[in-house]
């Protein structure tokens, strides 16, 4: 049976992600240790874990293959020499959102370019006010031809 450690500290998120990985997947021995003491135990024969394993619980675990850091982008000191001399594979979020973000900030720019959130209040209240914006459209240039 696969174990897969979710490293510490807990929060909800991560006490979500065992909870939905020990149903979905009930042939995993799935942990979330709350202290690094029995995190350093359970990791000793686990396959996977998710977060940040210290330099001297790596050294104990023997059969570790896959490591996921939850962040796009790890704070310093995650990556040490002897994580990045093991074996293990270690992946993270990075790029998942490319796109979708920009798409997202796009998105809001011009909503909120064009007084959205004013808008969207008047609709709420049930009246459909042409100046329900609050602050005035700025335009900061000039279209004299698209050639």
């Amino acid at each position: 049976m696969p174990k897969f450690v979710f490293m510490p500290p807990q929060d909800d998120l991560k006490k979500e992600f065992a909870a939905r990985l020990s149903d979905t997947l009930p042939d995993y021995e799935v942990h979330s240790p709350e202290t690094d003491e029995i995190a350093a135990e359970l990791i000793v024969d686990a396959d996977a874990a998710m977060g940040w394993i210290p330099p001297e619980t790596l050294k104990q675990a023997r059969k570790i293959k896959w490591l996921h850091n939850p962040d796009a982008g790890p704070f310093f000191g995650y990556y040490y020499e002897d994580l990045c001399k093991h074996e293990l594979t270690i992946t993270n979020p990075r790029g998942i959102y490319w796109d979708h973000i920009s798409h997202h900030i796009m998105m809001f720019l011009l909503g909120l370019s064009r007084g959205l959130p004013w808008y969207s209040k008047s609709k709420s209240d049930k009246r459909w006010d042409r100046n329900a914006r609050k602050t005035p459209y700025v335009f900061f240039g000039r279209f004299n031809s698209f050639d």
